[in-house]
């Protein structure tokens, strides 16, 4: 319903979930639920604080931190 009425009122939103019930694994099961917040916390907190590119502690740091949310 949400996805509709946005689309009434010219608005696209982000896909949310892809049948996550289908899923192989845990972590294939995150994935297909929380596709619009595994993407913002990987935007907007991972990414910022250096990622996996700046070194083993600023990898854990970002890791933990992500995980912490």
């Amino acid at each position: 319903m949400a996805i509709g009425i946005a689309l009434m009122f010219g608005l696209l939103l982000p896909e949310n979930f892809r049948r996550p019930y289908l899923a192989v694994d845990l972590r294939d099961f995150w994935r297909r639920w929380h596709i619009s917040l595994s993407a913002f916390i990987r935007d907007y907190l991972y990414i910022p604080l250096g990622g996996s590119r700046h070194g083993t502690a600023r990898y854990v740091v970002a890791t933990l931190a992500s995980m912490g949310i």
